[in-house]
């Protein structure tokens, strides 16, 4: 998870307009131990946004994923962060849901 990161913002160090991003977890498999998550979420979260970092959608996720991601908004709400991360369950309804975000 740091490495991919890690590499994400190198790559938007490189541009300067806003990266939206589509993040697909449909073909993955998961055995989530929960505690690992947000060890995990802890480590990453940081009070600072990337300038670039535009929408991000989650395709595909499962219950257990959505109830991970409320852990990870409450732990970086503490260090004064807001993280939003939309769900979506296609392809379509992830670029309306970008479409909606950035005509805000």
């Amino acid at each position: 998870m740091q490495r991919a990161l890690n590499a994400t913002i190198k790559l938007m160090d490189t541009v300067e307009h806003k990266v939206d991003f589509i993040i697909d977890l449909r073909k993955g498999s998961f055995a989530i131990n929960p505690l690992s998550i947000l060890g995990q979420a802890r480590s990453v979260a940081t009070p600072e946004t990337h300038p670039n970092e535009g929408v991000k959608v989650v395709l595909g996720a499962n219950g257990m994923v959505q109830t991970a991601y409320d852990g990870y908004r409450r732990i970086i709400a503490g260090m004064g962060k807001t993280q939003i991360f939309h769900f979506a369950d296609s392809e379509a309804h992830a670029q309306q849901i970008i479409e909606r975000e950035r005509g805000k």
